[in-house]
């Protein structure tokens, strides 16, 4: 029967196939069927449209961020972003302010494509954009380099706080300690920029405060370290060491 009904429906001008009322019936169930199924992805592919202008629409409207009123609004205008307190611009105007909300000052990129700060309170511009690169200022110091090669510590109010390095971490455990790659290796140093603990290949991720030993690999061996903070200055001593391996992973 199904060939007869696709043969009902393929044949050339001219030609007739006697059709009988079941027959007839099944096709016009089918014809309504087909037609039950193109609307019905018509209306879905509408439906999938409207979502997807929706949200396009809605991401092209968004222009401030969330943070608390106390600290006041980022918000981005036609001419860049700024800093909003009680309805009153208190900044000037940025490409971009950072969201840092576990920090009192806030990371900017400048119209010239540098990195600054300024506080989040007031939006006074503490740093002007001047870094071509620079990490969030976390325990009152940030990591910055001006050229992208050399990288220094500096304070809130943008004096250097250390000497030169070819590659640095930020402040870890607690702040007081920074993996920074000079070139004799990698090495450990103070907030004074005085160094603790070098000369090593790598250096993992220092300890936090529920332990004072780390990892480090040098001189093809693996190193655990104390870090005594008891110590007046604070000193970094090699506890064990673990001849013939290849890498060492972090204290776990």
């Amino acid at each position: 029967m199904i060939e007869k009904l696709l043969k009902a429906v393929s044949l050339n001008d001219g030609e007739e196939v006697e059709l009988s009322l079941k027959e007839e019936i099944i096709c016009t169930i089918i014809s309504f069927l087909i037609i039950g199924l193109l609307l019905y992805f018509a209306a879905t592919s509408s439906e999938s449209l409207s979502a997807n202008n929706e949200k396009t629409a809605e991401d092209s409207t968004y222009t401030e961020s969330t943070l608390p009123h106390a600290w006041g609004i980022i918000r981005y205008g036609d001419t860049g972003a700024y800093l909003e307190k009680d309805g009153k611009l208190i900044s000037g105007y940025y490409k971009v302010i950072e969201e840092d909300y576990d920090y009192d000052t806030l990371r900017v990129i400048g119209m010239n494509g540098l990195y600054g700060f300024i506080s989040k309170y007031t939006g006074t511009e503490q740093i002007k954009p001047c870094f071509k690169e620079a990490s969030q200022m976390n325990y009152n110091s940030a990591c910055v380099s001006a050229d992208g090669k050399n990288y220094y510590f500096i304070d809130e109010n943008g004096n250097k706080m250390t000497g030169d390095y070819e590659e640095a971490y930020p402040w870890e455990c607690q702040g007081q300690y920074a993996r920074v790659k000079t070139a004799d290796g990698w090495a450990i140093i103070n907030r004074k920029g005085k160094t603790l603990f070098d000369k090593c290949t790598m250096i993992n991720p220092l300890p936090d405060v529920t332990t004072t030993i780390g990892t480090a690999f040098r001189n093809d061996k693996g190193l655990l370290f104390c870090i005594d903070i008891d110590k007046n200055p604070t000193e970094i001593s090699v506890i064990a060491e673990i001849p013939n391996i290849f890498d060492i992973s972090e204290l776990h």
